[in-house]
């Protein structure tokens, strides 16, 4: 408070005041002895030009120096000021009412957010009526509305077998009719997605995906409204893996109408050339054999009312050449560098024994090295017969060394030369079997 001449106000009941400011010169006039009592320890800080070798009382009168703030520490009602103004304003009481001054900032704010929710009213009920008139389905005592649908796959980026899910980039379009977005202008209009009707179109088996395009539709003038958007993202695709890394799979992208029974939405697909898939993707390892789309209801579950879907669908043939040349080869030389053995004569048993152990462990350490290209599944695929089948050859060779270094070391040096002789025809025979069931023909389990 720079200047107290403008109103007057009076100090709330048992209320502390730390400060009040008041403009040099202004008259202090002691109306009690409490006022007094709280002046006193004032005088002596040099806040006064007068007074200051007084005692303080009841009546006393004081000028303000030049240290324009005055402390008080007070409960009273009323501090009274006298402030001697001549020619427009006449000298006399002023009070201090702390208690306005304190609901001032408060009543300021409560104006503001009254007028704050006035405006946020009005704009809600000015949108309200929009809103509520596209709120249901476009032509629904017609019967189920039709949406036309496309979907073109660009590209497929990449198929992970262990996760059994596949990456994707995907456009989508879709055409219906709404009456209601009629209007005159000779060009197409762009409104909000949510801001109109729609299908509430979603993909069932995504994981994650990001859509590239804004979230908007076209209208055009006869209430055509037509949608685009470019997702990409991992779709999850459970895989039949009894066949690998010979199998064929089926590459399926559904989408869904949430919300809508086949009742009241029908997907359409579009016959023109929108739907479809590219020329070429980016798998280096997977031939596309063939593909086809069209609707098909999604149910959920037994018990619930399924929703208008669509999907389209790719079938692919797997490259097996990356794991002809990286798995089943270096696993051949292994198994065949475990029949060296069966060459050396039974009386040298520490080099038979040597390398059948060599062997061992490098085929412990094969399998771990192509652990991370193979599916983790709870089945054997055909590669994981045949890995396990040349595991137990190689462990069978271990055994058979340690067999005919028992004989040689008890004399027995014929019946060991004679195992060798039968185990270089036997074991051969038996990884080829191995090797043209699990590889070559199929198998039925």
């Amino acid at each position: 408070m720079k200047c107290l001449r403008n109103y007057t106000r009076t100090f709330s009941d048992r209320k502390t005041i730390d400060s009040v400011s008041v403009s040099a010169g202004v008259n202090i006039v002691v109306a009690s002895s409490h006022h007094a009592a709280s002046l006193q320890r004032f005088s002596s800080e040099g806040l006064f030009r007068s007074g200051l070798s007084r005692t303080i009382s009841t009546g006393s009168q004081f000028q303000v120096g030049p240290v324009h703030r005055l402390g008080f520490e007070c409960d009273l009602t009323i501090l009274k000021l006298w402030i001697p103004y001549a020619g427009v304003w006449q000298a006399g009481w002023y009070t201090l009412d702390m208690t306005k001054i304190l609901l001032m900032p408060i009543r300021a704010v409560n104006l503001f957010l009254c007028v704050g929710l006035f405006i946020c009213l009005v704009l809600t009920l000015t949108a309200f009526p929009a809103a509520a008139t596209y709120s249901g389905r476009p032509l629904a005592a017609d019967g189920p509305t039709e949406v036309t649908i496309a979907v073109f796959i660009l590209d497929i980026d990449e198929v992970n077998s262990a996760s059994q899910s596949f990456d994707a980039n995907v456009y989508i379009e879709l055409h219906w009719q709404d009456p209601r977005l009629v209007h005159d202008n000779p060009n197409e209009i762009t409104r909000g997605l949510n801001e109109v009707w729609n299908p509430r179109l979603l993909f069932i088996n995504q994981q994650k995906i990001w859509p590239t395009l804004p979230e908007i539709v076209e209208v055009f003038p006869d209430g055509e409204v037509v949608y685009r958007q470019r997702v990409w993202g991992a779709f999850s695709q459970p895989l039949k893996l009894k066949d690998f890394p010979f199998d064929q799979q089926v590459f399926t992208i559904q989408l869904g109408s949430a919300g809508f029974n086949p009742n009241e939405v029908r997907l359409i697909p579009d016959k023109g050339s929108r739907t479809g898939i590219a020329q070429k993707f980016s798998l280096a390892d997977w031939d596309i054999l063939d593909w086809r789309a069209q609707t098909a209801d999604f149910v959920p579950s037994l018990d619930e009312e399924g929703f208008a879907g669509f999907y389209i669908s790719i079938e692919a043939k797997r490259r097996y050449g990356y794991f002809i040349t990286k798995v089943i080869i270096p696993l051949l030389l292994i198994v065949m560098m475990s029949w060296v053995v069966f060459w050396v004569d039974p009386k040298e048993s520490g080099t038979q024994i040597s390398v059948a152990f060599t062997t061992m462990l490098t085929l412990i350490a094969y399998r771990f090295a192509v652990g991370t290209d193979l599916p983790k599944i709870s089945y054997l695929s055909r590669l994981d017969y045949f890995i396990l089948g040349s595991t137990f050859l190689v462990f069978a060779s271990l055994i058979e060394v340690v067999v005919t270094s028992s004989y040689a070391k008890i004399g027995n040096v014929e019946r060991a030369r004679a195992i060798d002789r039968w185990a270089r025809v036997l074991f051969p025979l038996v990884f080829a079997f191995i090797t043209l069931e699990t590889l070559v023909f199929r198998y039925g389990l």
